[in-house]
């Protein structure tokens, strides 16, 4: 396996980390799925990567709770 294997992975999560948007979210995902290094088959058949599936349910859970916060400062 090559040592920088989960890059791309490692780039999504840094990618997300400043999200506020889910459109964001979508962005980095389109760019996470297309990323050249990501073609081969431990990452698809094998499925030797992050879950863009559980990625979007995480985020959607922390902006709603974040939204939930913000409304109650106001």
């Amino acid at each position: 396996m090559q040592h920088d294997y989960f890059a791309p992975d490692r780039e999504l999560v840094l990618a997300l980390a400043d999200v506020t948007r889910m459109a964001q979210v979508e962005a980095e995902i389109r760019e996470y799925v297309t990323d050249h290094r990501n073609a081969n088959w431990l990452r698809g058949r094998a499925k030797l990567r992050i879950s863009t599936r559980r990625v979007r349910s995480l985020v959607r859970s922390y902006l709603s709770a974040d939204e939930q916060r913000q409304k109650g400062r106001v």
